[in-house]
């Protein structure tokens, strides 16, 4: 179902086999020393570049100056020869209230001078898509090049107590390697993203092992030089506290987010497709999506996309990807052994949470709540904007000018009542209602009204989160 791995890594240049190196250095050639021989070519730094203009006098000459500025940095590591990376989603993202367009947006990945392919360092990359729920993004360089693959191993046999090396490249800077101890598994954190948002991650591997700014994105490997995860975190109040993704779980986003294409920054197209019996099947169907608009059913097997055939997973997965929000798609496939031929209009990302998740539009808002004992205080929330028929906002009996305020998540500790956590963005209310944490068969949101306040049962019908329960707001003072 994957986009094939390689076993075979391309050497670096100018590296002693491990027998001269020991014969070399002696007991100063450590296992942690090894493992970044080893490993250090399937390493990259990932930057985000924004474009700006500046207007008037600059070192004596007027008129205008343009370019790009880095505005993120962080860690990447190369998934296949093709050139595929996997790096944090918050890595590559932007505050959703940014100004910047996301297609004026560059990334950038860079290779070390000694692990540089063919003597290149510097390639543009673009970003496929987006797993914001596990905060994962696949890159794709673009070069016909070919790249060395980070070796994979697995997380379902991991010790606590065994020596983990992290390799990034913090502040911007060249390869740099952390060793330490895993110290404990399925751990839980919240992650800061640009604009101040927060994703929940649960499941976490926690290293005493440094994860410095920049470091973001980049593997944590055992002694044995095999990818176990993807270093995302470090605990802002402890000290000595690291967090990486599971590597299993990083397959799983792969095989059922990234690489469907369903977490396109590019477009949405309102369906799920899988590899089953060898061949592309479509095994989910958004209700309102575009794919829905166009007739597509659940268990359509794609034969052609564009008029080229397609014959695996990871062809359907390569085609999808070369399009945007706008474009035509004009698929065969075959249903009931019955051949038929549609087309697909494909959507803006933004319709996949607001339109699709959500049923509504939002904006970011201020209410002043009248507290008891301290008096009025100013409470940052979102508004809605706009309601869309059918949708789970519609059903619930939401309504524009509505406020929501907070939304339930069961881990939360320090939200304006147990169990609930506060939502400033749009970006914040999405991740938490994909969170896993988040409680999707009872009351979930919070809604201020007027001088009313409810929690009312948002019922998600995105297939991945569709509950029969019916919604109903219930006051709660």
């Amino acid at each position: 179902m994957f986009l094939p791995v390689l076993a075979l890594a391309l050497a670096a240049p100018a590296q002693l086999p491990v027998e001269d190196l020991q014969q070399r250095y002696g007991d100063r050639l450590t296992p942690e020393a090894q493992v970044f021989r080893r490993v250090a070519p399937s390493v990259v730094s990932v930057k985000l570049l924004a474009p700006y203009i500046f207007f008037g006098n600059f070192a004596g000459f007027g008129g205008e100056l343009s370019g790009y500025v880095e505005i993120n940095t962080g860690t990447g590591v190369i998934y296949s020869e093709n050139g595929l990376v996997i790096t944090n989603g918050h890595v590559v993202s932007i505050a959703p209230d940014s100004d910047i367009p996301v297609e004026a947006l560059r990334v950038e990945i860079s290779f070390p001078e000694e692990h540089a392919p063919s003597g290149v360092t510097d390639f543009e990359a673009r970003v496929l898509s987006l797993d914001k729920r596990n905060d994962l993004a696949l890159l794709q360089i673009q070069s016909s090049q070919t790249f060395p693959p980070v070796p994979l191993g697995t997380s379902s046999d991991l010790l606590v107590g065994e020596r983990v090396v992290v390799i990034g490249a913090p502040y911007g800077q060249s390869h740099s390697l952390s060793a330490g101890m895993l110290s404990g598994l399925g751990r839980s954190v919240t992650v800061e993203i640009p604009g101040g948002d927060r994703i929940p991650l649960s499941g976490l591997i926690q290293t005493d092992a440094a994860i410095n700014y920049g470091s973001s994105g980049g593997p944590m490997f055992n002694i044995n030089s095999e990818m176990i995860g993807i270093a995302v975190a470090r605990h802002s109040q402890g000290q000595g506290l690291s967090f990486a993704i599971p590597v299993d779980q990083v397959m799983a986003s792969l095989e059922s987010g990234l690489f469907d294409v369903g977490m396109s920054t590019r477009f949405w197209a309102g369906m799920n497709v899988l590899e089953k019996g060898g061949f592309p099947e479509v095994v989910a169907v958004h209700p309102r999506g575009p794919a829905a608009r166009a007739g597509i059913q659940t268990g359509d097997r794609i034969l052609s996309l564009q008029g080229k055939p397609i014959t695996t997973f990871p062809r359907y997965a390569s085609a999808m990807m070369s399009h945007s929000a706008g474009d035509l798609l004009k698929l065969a496939i075959v249903r009931n052994n019955k051949p038929l031929r549609f087309e697909i209009e494909l959507q803006e990302t933004s319709a996949r949470d607001l339109y699709g998740l959500l049923g509504m539009d939002l904006v970011r808002a201020t209410i002043t709540v009248n507290l008891p004992r301290n008096g009025p205080l100013d409470e940052k929330c979102l508004k809605i904007r706009q309601v869309y028929r059918e949708s789970p906002a519609d059903q619930l009996g939401l309504q524009p000018g509505d406020f929501i305020v907070a939304v339930a998540d069961s881990s939360s500790t320090d939200g304006p009542a147990p169990g609930w956590t506060r939502v400033h963005s749009v970006a914040d209310m999405v991740s938490m209602v994909r969170s896993p944490s988040f409680k999707r068969d009872e009351s979930n949101v919070w809604i201020i009204r007027g001088q009313s306040s409810f929690y009312g049962h948002l019922q998600i019908d995105d297939p991945e989160f569709a509950r029969t329960i019916q919604p109903a707001l219930a006051p709660n003072g």
